[in-house]
């Protein structure tokens, strides 16, 4: 209740978390009460056994996983999978899948964004409250796929004619035709070592993304009982509005559209 918390390893509270706590861990952070507006960063999974109740600016993240009852007006980012009964009102990215479970599952208000897809028991309410569920990849995630791989190019040909030069210097001192320690030589040997330091971080950047893209294929958003009207579902870079009330249906991509597959699960 009382000043922040900054662990290396696990963290478990046996009991609540109050308002303006932050609580850091490099393992899990395990909590058996009620989360008030705090602050949750884990190294690997975070457990909830009751929920989150925030205030818009409450934040949640994990390397890993994250499995909680309920999360109410809480920003939530998961590189894992994300499960629980209840999101209203957040603002929600999983890295993996989200699964809503039990008989008050669903998704109320809010943004939320899972990359390999979505299972809920509900979609929005009855009141048709402004909901918006996203699955896969967008033009966002292909653009810096497209950057990235121009950089990364760029940085290899940069590289070449460095290590070239370089080359041409061993050459040169071999002859004796310039010393060891030559300026020209020693200064692209700082290029070098600093421009494979950033080639390195980019290609592992452009490796996530294009793994992002993997995971992403044939994501699809399942509602076991209700999707109503209100709801923005988002595929990819396709959309539709929920104009109707719909019962246990499948949205998926076909032909670059979001289309409604009825069936029961």
């Amino acid at each position: 209740s009382v000043g922040d918390i900054d662990f290396h390893g696990d963290v478990i509270v046996h009991g609540e978390v109050c308002a303006g706590v932050t609580i850091k861990a490099t393992g899990t952070i395990t909590v058996d009460g009620v989360v008030e507006t705090a602050h949750l960063w884990a190294g690997k999974d975070i457990i909830l056994r009751s929920g989150m109740l925030g205030d818009s600016r409450s934040t949640v993240f994990t390397k890993g996983n994250i499995m909680a009852r309920f999360f109410e007006y809480t920003i939530v980012e998961a590189y894992g999978d994300i499960q629980a009964q209840v999101f209203m009102n957040c603002e929600v990215s999983c890295r993996k899948r989200i699964i809503l479970t039990g008989k008050k599952a669903g998704i109320i208000g809010g943004r939320v964004h899972a990359i390999q897809g979505i299972d809920t028991g509900d979609l929005g309410n009855d009141v048709e409250i402004k909901t918006e569920v996203r699955v896969g990849n967008d033009v966002e995630v292909l653009r810096k796929i497209k950057i990235l791989q121009a950089e990364v190019n760029d940085m290899k040909e940069m590289l070449d004619r460095v290590e070239k030069g370089l080359q041409e210097f061993a050459k040169l001192e071999k002859n004796q035709a310039v010393k060891k320690d030559d300026p020209r030589k020693v200064q692209l040997l700082r290029v070098k070592i600093r421009d494979s330091a950033v080639l390195s971080s980019k290609q592992a950047e452009l490796m996530e993304l294009e793994q992002w893209l993997s995971d992403a294929k044939g994501a699809s958003i399942r509602v076991f009982r209700s999707a109503y009207p209100g709801v923005m579902v988002i595929i990819d870079e396709a959309r539709s509005l929920i104009k109707k009330a719909e019962d246990h249906v499948e949205y998926r991509k076909e032909e670059g559209e979001v289309k409604s597959l009825y069936t029961t699960f």
